[in-house]
C-alpha cells in the first residue's frame, strides 16, 4: 500500500503538491482492498485537480476507531470546491468501494473534502 501511494505522489508531482499520511500501513489488507483504496485516491486526487483546479492536496488514511474493520479515505483540497453538474465515474467508483458511505463536502478555508469509508475484511 505504502509503495502505490508513493507512486500515486510521484505520479502528480509537477501537477499538484501532495501531502499524505497513511495511518494503515501496519494494517492487513487484501490485495483487492488495497487496489480499492488506491483506485479511490488516485480517482480524488484526478477530480480535484481536473474539476477544482487543485493546487495541494492532503491525504489521509485511517482507522475509524469505534468501527475496528472500517478505514476512512480523507482527500482535501485547495482548489474551487464541490460543484453542481452530472455525476460521472468517480461518483461510481465511491459507491461502488464503500457502499455509499461517502461525501463530498466544501472545506473550512475553500476547497473540497472528500471522505471515503471502506470496510475491510481486516481484524487489525
Amino acid at each position: 500500500l505504502d509503495k502505490q501511494l508513493r507512486q500515486l505522489v510521484q505520479r502528480w508531482s509537477g501537477f499538484v503538491g501532495i501531502d499524505l499520511t497513511n495511518g494503515i500501513s501496519n494494517f492487513d489488507l487484501s490485495k483487492e482492498e488495497i487496489k480499492s483504496i488506491v483506485e479511490v485516491a488516485s480517482e480524488a486526487v484526478s477530480n480535484a485537480v481536473r474539476h477544482g483546479f487543485a493546487k495541494k492536496l492532503k491525504i489521509t488514511l485511517g482507522k475509524i476507531e469505534s468501527k475496528n474493520n472500517q478505514i476512512e479515505i480523507v482527500v482535501e483540497d485547495d482548489g474551487l470546491g464541490p460543484r453542481s453538474g452530472k455525476s460521472g465515474l468517480g461518483t461510481e467508483l465511491f459507491n461502488v468501494t464503500s457502499g455509499v458511505n461517502w461525501s463530498l463536502t466544501a472545506g473550512k478555508m475553500g476547497g473540497s473534502v472528500l471522505r471515503v469509508r471502506i470496510t475491510t475484511e481486516s481484524k487489525n
